[in-house]
């Protein structure tokens, strides 16, 4: 079966930073369930797919509509490439018959991305533009716009590259690494509210509970937007 867009959901057991925090609640529900909801949500994307060596972790994203890809236990240091873990994930795909076009890759420890910005990640790949990171941008020298595009060609350093990165499959796989000279787009600062500790996560609460306001404004030709 040949579809065309993925996402890859990358949550193991282990937590350099925070133990278990792809697990934690987060107003009655775990981390994971937020990247899985928006990637679930976003257009382009047939299948989310999590990679993953726990079983809890296994179970939250089966809850949630997620579908299972299980990580070797060699795949699972904190050293270990984001790339080895990708191929894998792509060639276990490849021995159950599912072939895709491009694929989006996903840490769940960025719960408030948004759907918009992962509809991007897909429109601006193109046949020379074949890998496109999220970044950080922090100095301008290390960015180069595109002004066509409105994208950014990365110079010399990304900033959580690993984090979120789409690509195309055939490029990726012929390679084993991702397409240079590389492209990103710049992701804004609540997208990447990153759980390092405690209070990182009180934090990601308070901004989950902000309310929204709807204003509706009714207008006709005759009285006009009024005061």
């Amino acid at each position: 079966m040949s579809v065309d867009c993925i996402a890859l959901i990358l949550g193991r057991k282990g937590s350099k930073g925070l133990p278990g925090k792809n697990t934690m609640q987060i107003l009655g529900r775990p981390i994971s369930h937020y990247p899985i909801m928006a990637a679930l949500n976003a257009k382009y994307i047939a299948d989310v797919f999590v990679s993953t060596d726990s079983e809890e972790i296994k179970e939250i994203s089966k809850m949630y509509g997620g579908k299972i890809i299980p990580r070797p236990l060699s795949l699972t240091k904190n050293e270990t490439p984001v790339e080895d873990i990708i191929k894998y994930s792509l060639n276990y795909l490849g021995e159950e018959k599912l072939q895709y076009e491009k694929c989006l890759v996903i840490s769940p420890i960025y719960p408030l991305v948004k759907i918009s910005t992962l509809k991007q990640f897909f429109k601006k790949l193109t046949k020379n533009k074949q890998t496109i990171f999220g970044i950080i941008e922090k100095k301008n020298e290390y960015v180069k716009k595109d002004s066509n595009d409105k994208i950014f060609q990365v110079k010399n350093k990304l900033f959580e590259k690993e984090k979120i990165v789409s690509f195309k499959i055939k490029s990726f796989l012929s390679k084993n690494h991702f397409q240079i000279p590389k492209y990103g787009i710049i992701l804004q600062p609540e997208e990447v509210h990153v759980i390092n500790n405690y209070q990182d996560l009180h934090s990601l609460e308070k901004i989950l509970k902000r309310k929204k306001i709807l204003v509706r404004v009714d207008a006709d030709k005759k009285i006009g937007l009024g005061h």
